[in-house]
């Protein structure tokens, strides 16, 4: 999957692989292929890189902007693990669920490939930045 044009990644962002492939008001996809280095000591997928997604996919859902480049931050994220994986794609989707002006309220979840079996949900509240 492209990665949406123009669009400026985190270091951290860019060291994990992780690509926003479809961003519009209060929704985002971001894909990551797993790598070996994304296992913990059991060969599954480590829960960090689940979460990440999370906070990855529901932060740019929250921060979407069609005119300028808005940022946000994490205020609160909680990550259920559903579902383990050890290869493969993984997407990540985001969706802003209500809030205001400056603090949003997000939910999303990450999928074994498009369509995929179901491996961990989230919810999370975000400040946008100016």
């Amino acid at each position: 999957m492209d990665e949406v044009p123009g669009l400026w990644r985190s270091p951290f962002q860019a060291m994990m692989g992780f690509r926003l492939v479809e961003w519009r008001d209060g929704w985002a996809k971001v894909v990551l292929d797993v790598r070996p280095e994304f296992l913990n000591r059991t060969g599954v997928l480590h829960g960090g890189v689940l979460a990440t997604m999370l906070d990855c996919s529901l932060g740019y859902a929250a921060c979407f902007s069609p005119d300028s480049e808005r940022a946000s931050v994490t205020i609160s994220l909680t990550t259920g693990y559903l579902a383990p994986a050890s290869d493969g794609m993984l997407v990540a989707t985001g969706k802003v669920d209500g809030g205001g002006r400056k603090i949003v309220a997000c939910t999303g979840e990450v999928r074994h490939g498009e369509g995929g079996r179901l491996l961990a949900v989230g919810q999370g509240s975000f400040k946008r930045l100016r």
